[in-house]
């Protein structure tokens, strides 16, 4: 609450406009982190619409075309338990900036891949990123909301998921059917061009709208700050991080093995003519 009298003697109109300023910041940081996730979830379910058209030009078959669309999971699931700690160690503001710094790259790598192992890769690389986006984010609205806002805050950017998936649903067949096409590129690798062009946005908006909705009022107003940071040697001794990663490493390599031996026992993970790992001979017929 805005005290009715700084202790400065602050006037009670320059209260008001700074009351008004930071309200105006953390409705803009929360519309910036919902168009921030509702862009990630676009980047999450580009694979499906481009299926036939990748499966078509590399020749692929249908379980290589599901592990590139599942790719991004495995990285997705085990990172977020480090971000975790490192929006701790560095912030929300820090950990989302350098996350979509990641997804970037690996969102414009999987357009310029040429083969399987570097479309995987690719969208290894992208989970790595996208996990900070959803810890972070959750954190930054905890930090800038009361307790009493916190639930419809929370409420707003979580309907970013089901909005960011109808959206790739819907643009990336629209964008497909009207052929465009960039320089030197065909048409599904300039498709995952122009729908990463948001995420710029989205990486750039965030620091402005965040600060200012951070801004403090007086010197006798508080505002929710962010944990105590823990340091590297903190970080490096927490025996739980660890633990915690190697259980998500397991459970997503675990489902994986239990899958591909129970249903494709001889199918090779790169290429019918022999990848990286070939099941052929693990079965008798």
């Amino acid at each position: 609450m805005v005290a009715a009298r700084n202790v400065n003697g602050t006037s009670r109109s320059f209260m008001s406009r700074s009351h008004d300023r930071r309200e105006g910041g953390k409705l803009a940081t929360l519309l910036t982190l919902f168009f921030g996730r509702t862009e990630s979830y676009v980047l999450r379910m580009a694979i499906p619409p481009l299926i036939p058209i990748l499966m078509e030009q590399f020749k692929w078959n249908s379980y290589q075309v599901g592990l590139l669309a599942s790719a991004y999971l495995w990285t997705y699931a085990v990172a977020q338990v480090p971000w975790g700690a490192a929006v701790d160690r560095w912030s929300g503001k820090k950990s989302l900036t350098l996350g979509w710094l990641i997804t970037l790259i690996g969102s414009l790598a999987f357009a310029m891949g040429t083969n399987l192992e570097q479309l995987v890769l690719s969208r290894l690389l992208f989970g790595v990123g996208a996990a900070s986006i959803l810890v972070a984010s959750t954190v930054m609205v905890s930090e800038i909301y009361s307790r009493q806002e916190r639930g419809r805050a929370m409420g707003v950017i979580s309907a970013s998921s089901s909005v960011g998936t109808l959206l790739a649903g819907l643009i990336i067949p629209w964008l497909l059917a009207t052929s465009l096409q960039l320089p030197n590129l065909d048409v599904w690798r300039s498709v995952a061009v122009v729908i990463t062009l948001p995420a710029i946005l989205a990486a750039l908006s965030i620091s402005k709208t965040y600060d200012a909705s951070r801004t403090k009022l007086n010197a006798s107003t508080t505002i929710v700050e962010p944990p105590p940071a823990y340091s590297k040697r903190q970080l490096m001794k927490d025996r739980r991080l660890y633990l915690m990663s190697a259980a998500l490493i397991g459970y997503v390599a675990g489902f994986d093995c239990v899958w591909n031996l129970h249903t494709l026992p001889y199918t090779n993970f790169f290429n019918a003519g022999g990848g990286l790992v070939n099941w052929s001979g693990w079965h008798s017929a």
